[in-house]
């Protein structure tokens, strides 16, 4: 996959994230939402949604990365699935209409934990040699 000149590799992956609007000061007055990744990358997730979010928009993400694993134990070996939770705050850096009702959001991580970015990078990192 081309990089064009980007900071970060884009991953394409569909992965179910959930997210909320946070808005100073705080408040529950928004509601989880749910949308689908179009890419990731260590630096951020594009996502599309029926929500229109504006520029500088902050949310609170939460998503998991399934990762299969292979194990070795004596004789046996076999793969299964490694599953790491991603909690992270983005800001909106654009929202394009893509179609009747679906928006394309681009968000840039400001906030995610190192121990969610080791795992992040390490899904992507597996997702590339997979290529």
């Amino acid at each position: 996959m081309k990089d064009d000149n980007r900071k970060f590799f884009r991953l394409p992956n569909t992965i179910r994230v959930e997210l909320q609007k946070v808005q100073f000061p705080l408040s529950s007055a928004f509601k989880k939402n749910e949308a689908l990744s179009a890419n990731i990358s260590t630096g951020g997730v594009s996502i599309e949604s029926s929500i229109e979010y504006r520029p500088g928009d902050i949310l609170q993400l939460d998503f998991s990365l399934p990762v299969l694993i292979s194990r070795r134990s004596g004789v046996m070996s076999g793969k299964t699935v490694d599953t790491s939770e991603i909690n992270a705050v983005g800001i909106v850096r654009y929202c394009n209409r893509k179609s009747h009702g679906v928006y394309e959001t681009g968000l840039h991580f400001s906030s995610i934990d190192a121990e969610a970015l080791a795992a992040l990078k390490r899904f992507i990192q597996i997702k590339k040699d997979e290529v």
